[in-house]
């Protein structure tokens, strides 16, 4: 064997020990991104009457190619993160930065104990932009700082449950109509129409 031929074949195994490693790493990082990113995803439905419906999961809608977007549960902090969408406010941000308005100061966490949900979210639209940093006018946002406060909702065989409330401008953001306060539920409406998973809110476990 010469030594130019003996060059092209270390040279070619090189090329695909590099190769295999480069793949094995996007794979191997892309599938612990992927697993981060999820937790313990939520989806189906919440309801105001004030607003209406609110999604958390791009599958309530079919529509994860144009916009991925999720609340999930870390499994290990019970921290609630990611965001959900509303057609007449857009997006709620389930992990927002403090200080917070009152009492837990924290954001959104679930009691694995207890199973109870305490904490904050917050309506991206009452910022000027990036879901964070100066609010809007006053005029222009209702005179409304965004918080939600849950702390009326708790998980029970996997499906969350209760009230958070979100001031004059949401009311009660209201989980799980069938098994509810009569006197402030919604009435037995249909979920929304149209693909996707038509259900009120669930954990989809990993």
């Amino acid at each position: 064997m010469n030594q130019s031929f003996k060059i092209i074949i270390f040279t070619l195994v090189l090329l695909l020990l590099a190769g295999g490693a480069y793949f094995y790493g996007y794979d191997f990082y892309k599938a612990k991104a992927q697993q981060q990113a999820s937790g313990n995803a939520l989806y189906g439905w919440a309801w105001s009457s004030n607003i209406g419906w609110v999604s958390l999961n791009c599958e309530d809608l079919n529509v994860c190619g144009q916009s991925d977007y999720r609340v999930s549960i870390d499994p290990s902090t019970g921290k609630l993160g990611g965001y959900a969408w509303s057609s007449n406010i857009g997006w709620i941000n389930f992990a927002p930065i403090g200080s917070y308005p009152e009492n837990p100061q924290k954001a959104a966490t679930i009691d694995f104990n207890s199973g109870n949900i305490n904490g904050w979210i917050r309506v991206c639209s009452v910022f000027q932009s990036n879901c964070k940093g100066t609010l809007k006018d006053d005029v222009e946002r209702g005179d409304w700082d965004g918080w939600i406060k849950m702390s009326g909702v708790n998980v029970r065989d996997n499906i969350v449950k209760g009230f958070a409330w979100g001031g004059d401008v949401l009311g009660w953001l209201y989980f799980d109509a069938t098994k509810g306060i009569s006197t402030i539920a919604p009435p037995p409406i249909p979920l929304p129409g149209g693909s996707g998973k038509q259900k009120w809110i669930e954990i989809i476990p990993e």
